[in-house]
């Protein structure tokens, strides 16, 4: 039966057993460096210019137009009508057998 998971490191159990966050390991595909996370195993340089290049990158999904933006509805706005506030008189009225009944209860 084959092990599950990674193979063991034997400096890096010795890191965790004396608490410390770092230790030195086999040397990075990326970069060539050998110092390591004792929790994750992660190359403490690669990490490090991943976090840099990250904090570079404009954020996504955020813009300038926020400020014209219609503000959020909550609770607040739907002028004591629950969760769905005014909206349940916006949608169209539905077609077939149960129109007038949906009529009656929305108007």
């Amino acid at each position: 039966m084959k092990p599950r998971g990674r193979p063991s490191c034997p400096d890096r159990a010795a890191a965790r057993a004396a608490g410390s966050p770092r230790y030195t390991g086999r040397p990075c595909k990326g970069c060539g460096a050998g110092e390591r996370y004792t929790v994750n195993g992660a190359c403490i340089a690669c990490d490090a210019r991943r976090a840099a290049a990250r904090l570079a990158a404009p954020k996504r999904g955020k813009s300038d137009a926020g400020a014209t933006a219609a503000p959020k509805r909550g609770k607040s706005d739907a002028g004591g009508q629950g969760k769905r506030g005014k909206r349940a008189a916006l949608v169209a009225p539905k077609r077939g057998k149960r129109a007038a009944l949906v009529a009656s209860v929305i108007g």
